[in-house]
């Protein structure tokens, strides 16, 4: 599946599936274009779009197994995040998914596998017109999937103090 929203002189609007390439295409004078690719099919989408890309970006976005990192390119920057799923933790799935990103001058690209809130969450902000370039939705991004995540990572670091209450501080780790 895929989906683009357009931020256009304060105004935002979908954009439909027939008409993405050319708002690729036409950007530079038409201010910030989003497409969302989601689904394992996000790959042969990709490929399809008129949009220029370093060749380590392209294997990034469409990678089954990533790693959460920011890096920088000469045209652009990748950033690869974890989020919860929207099915929640299904048996034999990461409890968390990939959301990547490639951010240049007046598009984002996003590639998710599955679907996850913190997409429906960044694209209602989106319509909104509360978002209007690419740092906007990637923060939107970050900080929606920090914050589902907020209470599973308090509970972590509980359960790890409660661990380390259990181990003797006699007990010497290193000399």
């Amino acid at each position: 599946m895929i989906r683009a929203l357009a931020y256009t002189a304060g105004k935002t609007q979908a954009v439909a599936d027939e008409e993405i390439a050319a708002a690729i295409a036409g950007r530079a004078r038409n201010g910030f274009l989003w497409v969302h690719l989601e689904g394992e099919r996000g790959s042969p989408l990709l490929e399809e779009l008129p949009v220029e890309l370093p060749p380590t970006v392209e294997r990034a976005l469409t990678a089954t197994e990533t790693r959460p990192r920011c890096e920088p390119f000469e045209t652009g920057v990748l950033v690869n995040l974890r989020a919860p799923p929207t099915e929640g933790n299904q048996p034999g799935h990461d409890p968390l998914m990939s959301v990547r990103l490639w951010a240049e001058k007046g598009l984002l690209l996003s590639v998710a596998f599955r679907p996850s809130p913190v997409i429906s969450d960044a694209e209602t902000q989106f319509a909104a017109g509360a978002l209007i370039d690419p740092g906007d939705v990637i923060i939107a991004i970050a900080s929606a999937a920090a914050e589902r995540l907020d209470e599973d990572v308090a509970a972590l670091g509980d359960r790890l103090d409660d661990i380390e209450c259990t181990v003797d501080q006699s007990t010497p780790f290193s000399e």
